[in-house]
Protein backbone atom coordinates (compact mmCIF):
# COMPACT_ATOMS: atom_id res chain seq x y z
CA UNK A 1 0.00 0.00 0.00
CA UNK A 2 1.06 3.59 -0.65
CA UNK A 3 -0.25 6.62 1.24
CA UNK A 4 -0.80 9.87 -0.69
CA UNK A 5 0.64 12.75 1.34
CA UNK A 6 0.48 15.34 -1.45
CA UNK A 7 -1.40 14.63 -4.66
CA UNK A 8 0.67 16.75 -7.05
CA UNK A 9 -0.95 18.88 -9.74
CA UNK A 10 -2.87 16.06 -11.44
CA UNK A 11 -1.77 12.50 -10.79
CA UNK A 12 -3.95 9.65 -12.02
CA UNK A 13 -3.98 5.88 -12.32
CA UNK A 14 -3.58 4.67 -15.92
CA UNK A 15 -2.94 1.35 -17.60
CA UNK A 16 -1.99 0.33 -21.14
CA UNK A 17 -3.54 0.19 -23.69
CA UNK A 18 -6.48 1.51 -21.69
CA UNK A 19 -10.19 0.95 -22.30
CA UNK A 20 -10.38 -0.58 -25.79
CA UNK A 21 -13.62 -1.13 -27.71
CA UNK A 22 -15.83 1.19 -25.65
CA UNK A 23 -15.79 4.34 -27.77
CA UNK A 24 -19.25 3.51 -29.15
CA UNK A 25 -20.49 3.68 -25.55
CA UNK A 26 -18.96 7.13 -25.05
CA UNK A 27 -15.78 6.03 -23.27
CA UNK A 28 -12.40 6.69 -24.93
CA UNK A 29 -9.38 4.49 -24.31
CA UNK A 30 -7.72 6.84 -21.81
CA UNK A 31 -4.36 5.32 -20.77
CA UNK A 32 -0.94 7.01 -20.68
CA UNK A 33 -0.08 9.91 -23.00
CA UNK A 34 3.52 8.66 -23.29
CA UNK A 35 2.99 4.93 -23.61
CA UNK A 36 6.68 4.20 -24.27
CA UNK A 37 7.85 5.72 -20.97
CA UNK A 38 4.90 4.09 -19.20
CA UNK A 39 5.67 0.61 -20.47
CA UNK A 40 9.37 0.92 -19.76
CA UNK A 41 8.66 1.92 -16.14
CA UNK A 42 6.66 -1.29 -15.72
CA UNK A 43 9.40 -3.40 -17.27
CA UNK A 44 11.94 -1.94 -14.85
CA UNK A 45 9.97 -3.21 -11.85
CA UNK A 46 9.20 -6.64 -13.29
CA UNK A 47 5.57 -5.98 -14.25
CA UNK A 48 3.76 -6.72 -17.45
CA UNK A 49 3.97 -3.64 -19.65
CA UNK A 50 0.30 -2.74 -19.25
CA UNK A 51 0.03 -2.86 -15.43
CA UNK A 52 -1.62 0.16 -13.79
CA UNK A 53 0.79 2.90 -12.69
CA UNK A 54 0.69 6.64 -11.95
CA UNK A 55 0.79 9.36 -14.59
CA UNK A 56 1.94 12.68 -13.11
CA UNK A 57 1.29 15.89 -15.01
CA UNK A 58 3.65 18.88 -14.58
CA UNK A 59 4.15 18.33 -10.81
CA UNK A 60 4.42 14.98 -9.08
CA UNK A 61 3.06 13.70 -5.75
CA UNK A 62 4.54 12.93 -2.35
CA UNK A 63 3.98 9.29 -1.35
CA UNK A 64 4.70 7.20 1.76
CA UNK A 65 5.30 3.46 1.35
CA UNK A 66 3.75 1.02 3.80
CA UNK A 67 5.86 -1.95 2.67
CA UNK A 68 8.98 -2.72 0.61
CA UNK A 69 8.61 -2.19 -3.13
CA UNK A 70 10.54 -1.78 -6.34
CA UNK A 71 9.70 1.42 -8.20
CA UNK A 72 10.79 3.05 -11.43
CA UNK A 73 10.24 6.63 -12.55
CA UNK A 74 10.37 7.50 -16.25
CA UNK A 75 9.32 10.32 -18.56
CA UNK A 76 9.59 13.95 -17.46
CA UNK A 77 12.18 14.90 -14.86
CA UNK A 78 10.36 15.95 -11.69
CA UNK A 79 13.49 15.79 -9.50
CA UNK A 80 12.43 12.72 -7.47
CA UNK A 81 13.81 12.26 -3.97
CA UNK A 82 13.59 9.35 -1.56
CA UNK A 83 13.83 10.48 2.07
CA UNK A 84 15.32 13.73 0.81
CA UNK A 85 18.00 12.12 -1.37
CA UNK A 86 17.91 12.41 -5.15
CA UNK A 87 17.18 9.21 -7.06
CA UNK A 88 17.69 8.57 -10.78
CA UNK A 89 15.12 8.24 -13.53
CA UNK A 90 14.94 5.19 -15.81
CA UNK A 91 16.25 2.78 -13.16
CA UNK A 92 14.87 0.15 -10.78
CA UNK A 93 14.84 1.56 -7.24
CA UNK A 94 14.28 -0.45 -4.06
CA UNK A 95 12.06 1.37 -1.55
CA UNK A 96 11.66 0.27 2.06
CA UNK A 97 8.59 0.56 4.27
CA UNK A 98 7.98 4.06 5.70
CA UNK A 99 10.21 5.77 3.14
CA UNK A 100 8.82 8.88 1.46
CA UNK A 101 9.02 9.69 -2.26
CA UNK A 102 8.83 13.39 -3.16
CA UNK A 103 8.49 14.86 -6.64
CA UNK A 104 8.54 18.48 -7.76
CA UNK A 105 7.66 20.51 -10.87
CA UNK A 106 8.84 19.08 -14.18
CA UNK A 107 12.06 20.64 -15.46
CA UNK A 108 12.11 18.68 -18.74
CA UNK A 109 8.93 17.25 -20.27
CA UNK A 110 5.36 17.33 -19.00
CA UNK A 111 4.42 13.85 -17.77
CA UNK A 112 6.25 11.48 -15.49
CA UNK A 113 5.36 7.87 -14.68
CA UNK A 114 5.74 5.95 -11.42
CA UNK A 115 5.49 2.16 -11.64
CA UNK A 116 5.33 -0.08 -8.56
CA UNK A 117 6.23 -3.76 -8.42
CA UNK A 118 2.91 -5.58 -8.50
CA UNK A 119 1.12 -2.64 -10.12
CA UNK A 120 -1.78 -0.59 -8.75
CA UNK A 121 -4.62 -2.95 -7.86
CA UNK A 122 -7.59 -0.57 -8.15
CA UNK A 123 -10.95 -1.87 -9.37
CA UNK A 124 -11.12 -2.18 -13.17
CA UNK A 125 -14.04 -0.61 -15.03
CA UNK A 126 -14.98 -1.91 -18.49
CA UNK A 127 -11.78 -3.91 -18.54
CA UNK A 128 -9.37 -1.12 -17.58
CA UNK A 129 -8.08 0.66 -14.47
CA UNK A 130 -7.39 3.86 -16.45
CA UNK A 131 -8.92 7.04 -15.04
CA UNK A 132 -11.40 8.89 -17.28
CA UNK A 133 -11.96 12.13 -15.40
CA UNK A 134 -14.98 13.48 -17.30
CA UNK A 135 -17.07 10.37 -16.67
CA UNK A 136 -15.66 9.76 -13.19
CA UNK A 137 -14.66 6.15 -13.86
CA UNK A 138 -11.55 4.04 -13.35
CA UNK A 139 -8.57 4.81 -11.16
CA UNK A 140 -9.33 5.69 -7.54
CA UNK A 141 -12.97 6.81 -7.29
CA UNK A 142 -12.87 7.94 -10.92
CA UNK A 143 -10.66 10.95 -10.19
CA UNK A 144 -7.06 12.04 -9.90
CA UNK A 145 -5.53 10.86 -6.62
CA UNK A 146 -6.24 12.96 -3.53
CA UNK A 147 -4.36 13.79 -0.33
CA UNK A 148 -4.90 11.13 2.32
CA UNK A 149 -5.90 8.33 -0.06
CA UNK A 150 -4.28 4.91 -0.02
CA UNK A 151 -3.26 3.28 -3.29
CA UNK A 152 -3.81 -0.51 -3.29
CA UNK A 153 -0.88 -2.39 -4.79
CA UNK A 154 -0.68 -5.90 -6.18
CA UNK A 155 1.59 -8.69 -5.02
CA UNK A 156 5.31 -7.97 -5.16
CA UNK A 157 7.07 -9.76 -8.00
CA UNK A 158 10.73 -9.65 -6.95
CA UNK A 159 12.79 -7.56 -4.54
CA UNK A 160 16.55 -8.24 -4.33
CA UNK A 161 17.62 -9.08 -0.78
CA UNK A 162 21.11 -7.63 -1.16
CA UNK A 163 23.14 -5.38 -3.40
CA UNK A 164 25.02 -7.22 -6.16
CA UNK A 165 28.00 -5.20 -7.37
CA UNK A 166 28.96 -7.42 -10.32
CA UNK A 167 28.13 -10.79 -11.80
CA UNK A 168 31.31 -12.38 -10.47
CA UNK A 169 29.92 -11.86 -6.94
CA UNK A 170 26.64 -13.67 -7.58
CA UNK A 171 25.71 -16.88 -5.79
CA UNK A 172 23.33 -19.73 -6.49
CA UNK A 173 20.70 -17.92 -4.40
CA UNK A 174 20.75 -15.09 -6.98
CA UNK A 175 19.37 -17.33 -9.73
CA UNK A 176 15.92 -15.69 -9.67
CA UNK A 177 17.38 -12.18 -9.84
CA UNK A 178 19.61 -13.08 -12.80
CA UNK A 179 16.69 -14.67 -14.63
CA UNK A 180 14.61 -11.57 -13.98
CA UNK A 181 17.32 -9.37 -15.54
CA UNK A 182 17.39 -11.43 -18.73
CA UNK A 183 13.59 -11.56 -19.03
CA UNK A 184 13.41 -7.80 -18.52
CA UNK A 185 15.95 -7.29 -21.32
CA UNK A 186 13.87 -9.55 -23.58
CA UNK A 187 10.69 -7.56 -22.85
CA UNK A 188 12.50 -4.29 -23.53
CA UNK A 189 13.78 -5.67 -26.85
CA UNK A 190 10.19 -6.43 -27.83
CA UNK A 191 9.03 -2.89 -27.04
CA UNK A 192 11.87 -1.56 -29.24
CA UNK A 193 10.98 -3.86 -32.17
CA UNK A 194 14.35 -5.64 -32.14
CA UNK A 195 12.99 -8.94 -33.49
CA UNK A 196 15.75 -9.03 -36.14
CA UNK A 197 18.34 -9.43 -33.41
CA UNK A 198 19.95 -7.88 -30.37
CA UNK A 199 22.85 -8.44 -27.97
CA UNK A 200 22.87 -8.54 -24.16
CA UNK A 201 26.14 -7.44 -22.53
CA UNK A 202 27.20 -7.65 -18.88
CA UNK A 203 30.46 -5.88 -18.03
CA UNK A 204 32.47 -7.31 -15.12
CA UNK A 205 35.50 -5.63 -13.56
CA UNK A 206 37.68 -2.79 -14.81
CA UNK A 207 39.17 -4.84 -17.65
CA UNK A 208 35.67 -5.91 -18.67
CA UNK A 209 34.52 -2.32 -19.18
CA UNK A 210 32.59 -1.97 -15.90
CA UNK A 211 32.09 1.68 -14.94
CA UNK A 212 29.04 1.51 -12.64
CA UNK A 213 29.36 -0.61 -9.46
CA UNK A 214 26.06 -2.48 -9.59
CA UNK A 215 24.90 -5.47 -11.61
CA UNK A 216 23.04 -4.47 -14.77
CA UNK A 217 22.75 -5.48 -18.41
CA UNK A 218 23.21 -3.53 -21.64
CA UNK A 219 20.76 -4.17 -24.45
CA UNK A 220 22.27 -3.46 -27.88
CA UNK A 221 20.32 -3.52 -31.12
CA UNK A 222 18.99 -1.59 -34.07
CA UNK A 223 21.96 -2.24 -36.35
CA UNK A 224 23.97 -5.11 -37.77
CA UNK A 225 26.45 -6.53 -35.26
CA UNK A 226 29.53 -8.59 -35.90
CA UNK A 227 31.37 -11.24 -33.90
CA UNK A 228 33.81 -10.98 -32.28
CA UNK A 229 32.94 -7.41 -31.19
CA UNK A 230 35.37 -4.52 -31.38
Amino acid sequence: MVKVIKKGLETSVQDYPGRIGTLNQGFPASGPMDSWSFRLANILVGNETGEAALECQFMGPTLKFENDRMIAITGANMSPKLDGKKIPLWESIKVKANQILEMEFATIGARSYIAFSGGINSDPWLGSRSTFHKAGVGGIDGKAIQDGQTLPLGKNKIIPKRKITRISQTEESDEKTLGHLLLTARKLAQTQNLEAGFRIVINNGSEGGESVPHLHVHLLGGRQMKWPPG
